[in-house]
């Protein structure tokens, strides 16, 4: 509800051992959501400026659903798979949401 309520997340978190990232490709949805595989919460794209809840789904979907060995096949497939435009896709390059891909710069 407020920052003293999200730095007592965060501290209760480390306490658990579980780890909070930026909004990650093939993790976060709208909201915040925990991975129990990967023992981490990410921040959702809602706190992304210009994201929105249909293409916050989408790009879930196609993370989740497909598994990628070449950057451009994701670029692709957002393209094709989800409402995503150009400016929401330079915005998660440049905040690194596609991270697991190699770095931006």
């Amino acid at each position: 509800m407020n920052d003293e309520d999200i730095a007592n997340g965060c501290r209760l978190c480390g306490t658990y051992g579980i780890k909070i990232t930026p909004p990650r490709f093939g993790i976060s949805r709208e909201n915040y959501v925990f991975d129990k595989e990967k023992n981490i919460i990410a921040m959702g794209l809602s706190s992304i400026k210009f994201m929105n809840k249909k293409s916050s789904l989408q790009l879930y979907e196609v993370g989740r659903s497909n598994k990628y060995d070449c950057f451009v096949d994701v670029l692709y497939d957002v393209d094709k798979e989800t409402s995503v435009n150009t400016r929401q896709r330079d915005i998660l390059i440049k905040v690194d949401y596609f991270k697991e891909f190699g770095d931006v710069i």
